[in-house]
Formats: C-alpha cells, sequence, structure tokens
C-alpha cells in the first residue's frame, strides 16, 4: 500500500505472553544503587562426575572446583523491536511520532532503582559484557537456570594471532616472534587468541563456560559449538565430560571457505559440535526436515535400484531403464512410485553396525526366486 510516495508494510512481531523477566538498572541510575548491589559475588559451579574418559591437561589451579565472580548487568539502551523495524520499513509521515523508546516492557514507574526487585513483560537482550561474567550474572542474579533452550558459541579456533598481527603492508610473512608484533598494543589486544599457558589455559576457560552453559540449558536444550580442526578433537573430548558421552547428538561438517594456502591436502570445512543437556528429552525438540521432490524424476532418483510402480489397473512392478531416465513422461498418470524394502529383520548386531552383507545376501535370494534364475 502506497500513501503520499511512501511504501506502507505491515510488520509484526512475535511475543511471549506470559514470560517475564527481572529489571535491570540502566547507567544512569546505576549511580545511586547500594554497594551491595553492586558488588562482585561469586559461584560456584557443580561438576558433573562422569565414567568418561577425561581430557588430560595442566588444569587451573581451582582443578574440579569451579568458581565464578559476576556482577549486575545494566540498560544501555532500550528500544522497542518492533517499532524499530517499523521505521526502516516504512517512511514515516510528518504527522507520525515514533514510539521506539517509549516503555513497553510493563515494568512500574521507579523500577530502574530498583533492580531484580520487578518481573516486566518479555524481552530479548543483546548483551555486552565478558561471557562468563555475563552467563554468571544471568544464572544467580537474573534466575535464569535451566531455562535457556539453545546456545551456539563460536570460540577462538587456534590459539595464536600472527594472521592478524601484519605491521607493515608490504610485509606478508609474519611470525610470533617479538620483531613481528605490531608497535600498537592495541592492535594485539584487539585480537590476541593467546594464553597465558597455551592451550591450557584454553581448555580451562573452555570448560567453566560450558560447564556455565549446562547449568543455564533446560533439560530439553542444547548446545552447539563451531570449531575448526585445530581444536576439534580436544574440544569434543571437553564437550563429552562436561554433558557426558551419551549426549553427543552428532558433529556436523560444513564447508567455510576454499583456502588452498597448505603445501598439502587443503582443509575447506569447519565443524559444528552439537550436545544435549538429556538427549533423551531434546528428541522432543527436533523436527525433520523434508526435502520437496517437485517431480517423478527426482523421486526416482532417490529410490536406487529399488523403485517400483503401481499402475492405474493396480499391478506392480519394477522400472524400466527408460521409465527411469524419463518417468515424468513415459509413466502414465495415475501412476504411484514406491520403494520395495525388506521387513524382514536381519537381527540382533553385537558391533551395534548394519549387517549389510546379510541384507544384500538376502535381496538378492529373494531377486533370484522371483525371476526364477
Amino acid at each position: 500500500m502506497t500513501t503520499g510516495g511512501a511504501i506502507k508494510e505491515e510488520v509484526g512481531a512475535y511475543e511471549h505472553v506470559g514470560e517475564k523477566r527481572v529489571n535491570l538498572a540502566t547507567d544512569e541510575t546505576a549511580i545511586a544503587l547500594d554497594d551491595e548491589i553492586i558488588a562482585d559475588e561469586t559461584v560456584s559451579l557443580e561438576v558433573e562426575k562422569s565414567s568418561y574418559p577425561r581430557l588430560a591437561w595442566n588444569r587451573g589451579r581451582d582443578g574440579d572446583a569451579l568458581s565464578v565472580a559476576h556482577g549486575p548487568l545494566y540498560v544501555h539502551e532500550k528500544v522497542n523491536p518492533l517499532e524499530f523495524v517499523k521505521s526502516l520499513m516504512n517512511a514515516p509521515e510528518e504527522e507520525e511520532q515514533s514510539d521506539m523508546f517509549a516503555a513497553f516492557n510493563g515494568l512500574p514507574e521507579g523500577a530502574a532503582f530498583e533492580p531484580y526487585s520487578h518481573r516486566g513483560n518479555w524481552t530479548n537482550r543483546l548483551i555486552r559484557a565478558a561471557s562468563q561474567r555475563m552467563m554468571a550474572s544471568l544464572l544467580e542474579r537474573e534466575g535464569m537456570r535451566g531455562k535457556v533452550d539453545m546456545v551456539y558459541m563460536d570460540p577462538p579456533y587456534n590459539i595464536n594471532f600472527k594472521s592478524n598481527m601484519q605491521g607493515l603492508v608490504d610485509e606478508l610473512d609474519v611470525s610470533e616472534d617479538l620483531e613481528d608484533l605490531p608497535g600498537d598494543l592495541g592492535q594485539i589486544h584487539a585480537f590476541e587468541d593467546t594464553y597465558e599457558r597455551g592451550v591450557h589455559s584454553y581448555l580451562d576457560q573452555l570448560r567453566t563456560q560450558l560447564t556455565l552453559m549446562r547449568a543455564l540449558l533446560a533439560d530439553s536444550g542444547s548446545v552447539f559449538m563451531q570449531i575448526g580442526s585445530s581444536n576439534l578433537h580436544v574440544v569434543s573430548m571437553l564437550m563429552a565430560e562436561v554433558f557426558g558421552s551419551e549426549n553427543h547428538v552428532a558433529t556436523i561438517p560444513y564447508v567455510a571457505a576454499m583456502n588452498y594456502s597448505t603445501a598439502m591436502l587443503p582443509e575447506i570445512g569447519n565443524w559444528l559440535i552439537w550436545f544435549a543437556k538429556d538427549k533423551t528429552q531434546a528428541k522432543a525438540k527436533y523436527h525433520r526436515l523434508y526435502e520437496e521432490l517437485p517431480t517423478r524424476k527426482a523421486v526416482v532418483d532417490k529410490m536406487s535400484y529399488r523403485g517400483a510402480v503401481e499402475l492405474p489397473d493396480g499391478s506392480c512392478r519394477g522400472l524400466t531403464k527408460e521409465e527411469r531416465g524419463n518417468p515424468d513422461e513415459l509413466l502414465p498418470e495415475g501412476a504411484k512410485l514406491y520403494e520395495r524394502l525388506w521387513l524382514a529383520s536381519d537381527g540382533a548386531s553385537a558391533t551395534g553396525r548394519c549387517r549389510l552383507g546379510l541384507t544384500t545376501a538376502i535381496l538378492t535370494d529373494v531377486r533370484m526366486a522371483t525371476t526364477g534364475a
């Protein structure tokens, strides 16, 4: 719809009806809060004991007793997301006044001076903070324990910084030696993925973060860890230690970039490691996606040699070679494609592997008996 030259589009929003979350102080009201409210506190994390083999590294001084300091989170800016999107989608008319910054979370007057004392309408947040302190604050101060459905984490892949530390434009070969460090230390702080004790500190931090995630997750929740090949193996074992090996759902490879800078076999992918807090309960949240097959040819290509057809007169037979190549034109109207499968069980497998050899033999015998061979 067009009004006065402006394109007007209807914009809607999802609402979490009945869901509430505690209020936070703002940057302006934080200075008026009591010292007890703004003071740091420490949360002790419960470490699950698992029979799964533990990854061995030089663990930090905390050992198995993990504790994280946390403080209050503050509201820097509050924007009504629906009004914000409307302002992007629709050119405002002269007489209209945006409600982008109007109160929309249902809190009483003066709630900003009483943080964690009121519960308003659910609002999504973009939080800027150190991840451990942020998660610990959500856990202890906002009562989010066991209420998070999904966590997606993209940690540093490697523990080096040479790819980001090119000091001069004409020096392409950069090492981690002191002479190759840039003069501006701010560049190092901005990009550095190094740790005091190398991979040992890296695993210490990641273990604490994973333990916090597990505490925040609902029983049906999941965590997805994006990782490269350098630390895939150690991160997988660490996640099995925190979540339990029985809660591993999948390790998903995906193509990331075409990188041929190596002198040997190049790597063109990364991985997503998927762990559930409780795999048996996470199944209820999993919805299988189906691929749409718009033509008969697309269906036949998925069936392999087991494809067959039921003709309009009710007779059934296998597909000919010509029909496999062009089923859309050669099969009559009303013909139904189906796949022949062996219904009898192959029996129990002691190794848990599919007994392909036995299945092939049975199918071969059936085919021979059918053809009279």
